[in-house]
């Protein structure tokens, strides 16, 4: 069986990359196609895995402005040549599991969330600085962004998700059922214990769709 695993990006090194080092040991002969790779930000069990990227990674700037080139990755996930496999394992968080997988192949989509960006838009960037103007100018993009995102709903065969919480967006927004699978945490590191300190811990990523205000 040959199998590959598709990524929206390795570009920083949070959960759903986590998810994607994970694949990787569990696969550890599969291809992983994303779209563009920062070599300096993978976690340590990935920097020796196959990684083909897209013609994206020649662009300029990509690691401090990846977030800028949007528009262009679904075209590049759809360019990944997929016709040599079996399976296709896609773990998406927008654009992964839009890739396009060989005749008779069954394509697996471990999705993290629909698009944060194009069904909740205003939410996502309510706390990120985006002016009124800008707001403005991405709704074109964004419309054509969620056409693209229900047009590719029918591509995986499968999806999985990461939570209850992603079943119910998923269903909500593809009209596709899934099985949720929680994703990989090392929970024997952890224990529950009475509450001594007067504060909380958190720790992510400073987005604005973590609500890390609420938190506060």
């Amino acid at each position: 069986m040959n199998l590959a695993i598709v990524h929206d990006y390795l570009i920083q090194a949070g959960g759903a990359e986590r998810v994607v080092a994970t694949l990787h040991e569990i696969f550890p002969s599969a291809p992983i196609y994303t779209t563009i790779v920062d070599h300096a930000s993978l976690w340590p069990s990935l920097r020796r895995a196959d990684i083909r990227t897209s013609w994206m990674q020649s662009l300029p700037g990509l690691r401090g402005h990846f977030r800028v080139y949007f528009p262009l990755y679904a075209r590049a996930v759809e360019s990944f040549d997929l016709r040599g496999y079996d399976v296709v394992l896609s773990s998406s968080s927008a654009f992964a599991k839009g890739a396009i997988k060989a005749a008779g192949a069954v394509h697996v989509c471990y999705c993290h969330s629909p698009m944060r960006f194009g069904w909740d838009f205003d939410r996502y960037v309510e706390r990120t600085g985006v002016g009124p103007i800008r707001r403005l100018l991405l709704g074109p993009l964004i419309e054509r962004a969620r056409r693209w995102d229900l047009r590719t709903a029918g591509r995986p065969d499968l999806y999985v998700a990461n939570s209850t919480a992603t079943a119910r967006r998923i269903r909500e927004i593809y009209g596709r059922e899934s099985s949720v699978i929680f994703p990989p945490v090392d929970v024997e590191r952890w224990s529950s214990e009475p509450v001594s300190d007067d504060f909380y811990l958190v720790l992510c990523r400073l987005l604005a769709y973590k609500r890390v205000d609420l938190a506060i």
